[in-house]
């Protein structure tokens, strides 16, 4: 594989170079550098645009709590199709087009990441969405405090407080409707 990369990465240039004098032969040596300066131009827009809507996505996938996987794969496709548009040459034009389609970046993210993204599950379910996750805890009693007068602790600390002790001195209602006895 490395060795693959290496050759590549040597042929790269020469096909590049070949294209551009087909091409340049074809429709004439300014027109051709017109459509490299384009490319260039096209390059650092998608990596200012969509590098921050990509961004973007990425950080709300965090708010929400969702895995950024595939966010992940659609920035590194987008970041490198950037740069391979500001490289000059029609074949790494190409190449970065094909970076910018959907489908290729699913796919790319299933290679790079080794499973498709996962959406996440839904409240009350387990990871791996079999079912409701259940946590057996040991059942502990609790027993109340005592109420000890002028603390703030005990079962009449607060406004929620009901009970004898508590009653107000016009016998109103307690905010919950409840008349007390």
């Amino acid at each position: 594989m490395g060795m693959l990369i290496r050759y590549g990465l040597i042929a790269l240039p020469i096909i590049e170079l070949v294209a551009l004098i087909v091409i340049g032969d074809a429709i004439g040596a300014l027109p051709t550098l017109g459509l490299l300066l384009l490319s260039a131009v096209v390059g650092v827009l998608v990596l200012r645009v969509l590098g921050r809507a990509t961004l973007g996505d990425l950080a709300e996938a965090f708010r929400r709590g969702e895995s950024p996987v595939a966010d992940v794969a659609r920035g590194l496709c987008v970041v490198l199709a950037g740069i391979l548009l500001i490289l000059p040459g029609p074949v790494t034009d190409l190449l970065a087009l094909a970076l910018l389609a959907r489908p290729l970046q699913h796919r790319l993210a299933r290679l790079i990441f080794g499973r498709p993204p996962v959406p996440p599950a839904a409240p009350g379910a387990s990871a791996s969405g079999m079912g409701p996750v259940i946590i057996d805890v040991p059942v502990e009693e609790v027993q109340p405090t005592p109420h000890r007068p002028g603390t703030l602790d005990g079962p009449s600390a607060g406004p929620a407080a009901t009970g004898p002790d508590h009653r107000p001195p016009d016998g109103r209602r307690n905010p919950w409707g409840d008349p007390k006895p």
